[in-house]
């Protein structure tokens, strides 16, 4: 590479499709010499603070759907200009599980609007985890229906991961229930997993009231 050359750009920014509530993140891997610097665009309008390689959305709203993001990478020799990602954003209230969800670190985060969540236990070490929050004084109730034959459990956690309600039954149906006492909206984790190591291809369905 020229050492008077502009940032090339190798991995551009991929278009991105969320529910209503998520974020989206938009990343760029690019080299070239001297130091890089950064800056995000969203329909054409410089981000305040994006100016790193990758830009995560503030939580998305259903106007956010059809917005484009570009990046600029800047050296001492040019600037150079990614292609544009386009962001989608879903309505739908049901969410599909989007792997790898095996940790509250790694939770897939679920929207206000959404009713139902559809994921799988896939192999006997999978486990599903979901990031949910609900308002001051609500109940939040989630009834799993599983595979037939199949013995999963189902826990809810706090936000720091420790367990607050557990539904351990043998059947297929397991539910648990509970009601943020606080003042706040709070965060909680959901989390499935299939029982001494059980496992399906057919999906199991959470049916979800807060």
């Amino acid at each position: 590479m020229s050492s008077t050359a502009a940032p090339t750009i190798s991995t551009q920014p991929a278009s991105q499709t969320v529910a209503v509530g998520a974020t989206a993140t938009f990343s760029v891997t690019a080299s070239g010499t001297g130091t890089l610097t950064y800056q995000w665009y969203k329909n054409g309008t410089a981000i305040s603070g994006a100016t790193a390689a990758s830009y995560t959305t503030p939580a998305t709203v259903a106007t956010d759907s059809g917005a484009t993001f570009y990046v600029k990478v800047t050296n001492a020799n040019g600037t150079t200009t990614s292609s544009t990602a386009t962001l989608t954003v879903t309505t739908s209230t049901t969410y599909t599980e989007v792997e790898s969800n095996g940790s509250t670190s790694a939770a897939n985060l679920i929207a206000t609007n959404v009713t139902a969540i559809v994921g799988a236990i896939s192999s006997s070490t999978d486990q599903d985890f979901y990031k949910i929050t609900v308002p001051a004084g609500r109940t939040l109730t989630v009834k799993m229906t599983g595979p037939s034959g199949k013995d999963y459990d189902l826990y809810l956690l706090s936000s720091t991961g420790s367990t607050l309600k557990s539904s351990l039954g043998t059947t297929a149906t397991e539910t648990v229930t509970y009601t943020n006492s606080t003042s706040s909206t709070a965060t909680y984790y959901i989390k499935v997993i299939g029982y001494s190591g059980a496992y399906s291809t057919t999906s199991y369905n959470l049916a979800i009231t807060r």
